[in-house]
């Protein structure tokens, strides 16, 4: 059955695979989930804003000094999930994205989900214009 399908299929390549998506789902939620693998689960809008509530309203409910901190955090965080890294302290503040092992690929992927986080829109270019950690939040 699994045969037939995949023949009547245009991808040039598929793989049948079982998977637990439950668990793809939470590790999506936690910004844990390989980045190969953000393709085969979708978050609610909801859940996947952090349980602080949008980026925003965690910028409104701290003093206007705590926001580099807060936005370098959010950045790191989104860094780190793209890179497949399991914490935001595992991707240096002031080290290119380049140096990082970012590619074209993950730097739109990046630049998705800090959209996404952000609610702006964002330059295709904005990773190559900003290119590390520090310069983003900056």
């Amino acid at each position: 059955e699994l045969f037939d399908l995949a023949c009547g299929r245009g991808e040039a390549v598929l793989v049948p695979a079982r998977l637990d998506v439950a668990a793809l789902r939470k590790q999506a939620r936690l910004g844990l989930l390989a980045p190969v693998l953000s393709q085969l689960v979708s978050l609610p809008a909801a859940a996947a804003v952090a349980a602080g509530g949008s980026l925003a309203q965690r910028l409104a409910a701290v003093a206007e000094a705590e926001w580099d901190s807060l936005l370098v955090a959010e950045v790191g965080g989104q860094v780190a999930a793209v890179l497949g890294h399991g914490s935001p302290e595992a991707v240096p503040a002031e080290r290119a994205f380049n140096d990082l092992g970012l590619d074209s690929r993950g730097a739109v992927e990046l630049r998705n989900r800090l959209a996404q986080a952000t609610g702006l829109t964002l330059p295709a270019t904005v990773i190559f214009d900003y290119p590390n950690l520090a310069a983003v939040a900056g």
